[in-house]
């Protein structure tokens, strides 16, 4: 058991190390302006609540984080993974709340999260598959 804890937490790492990278490309090959950058209203000031983010909106790098590793933690542990994908859903409103990002950038950051954990999924298992069809084939010619 604790043997698949570690598994997991290593697809939950890898996972958001993906989702980081591909929300930082994707963002800076698209280049959209966040909500508060954008000019309505002058006469009123903008004021931030977090420091100003150094990239640009779409998509939200930390809605992709916090999803990919609620994905992975849901894989293994439902009630775990709940928890996880209630507070990432938390963390992709409060962005939207503090005039970060847009919804539709929470969206692409949810899209970015999930699928990073299915592909590093997809990708392990293909791996494990491979070194098991080896070590069986070394074990009959053995």
């Amino acid at each position: 058991r604790s043997a698949a804890r570690r598994h997991a937490v290593r697809e939950a790492a890898w996972s958001a190390a993906l989702a980081l990278a591909l929300t930082t490309l994707i963002s800076a090959v698209i280049g959209r302006l966040r909500p508060y950058m954008l000019p309505l209203d002058t006469s009123a000031p903008v004021t931030l609540f977090i420091p100003e983010p150094l990239n640009a909106s779409f998509p939200s790098g930390h809605t992709g984080v916090s999803f990919a590793i609620a994905s992975a933690l849901f894989a293994i542990d439902r009630r775990l993974g709940l928890a996880a994908l209630f507070i990432a859903l938390f963390v992709a409103l409060g962005r939207v709340a503090v005039g970060v990002h847009f919804p539709s950038d929470i969206i692409g950051g949810v899209a970015v999260g999930i699928g990073s954990y299915a592909a590093v999924r997809h990708l392990h298992h293909r791996i494990r598959t491979r070194d098991l069809d080896r070590a069986a084939k070394k074990h009959r010619h053995a």
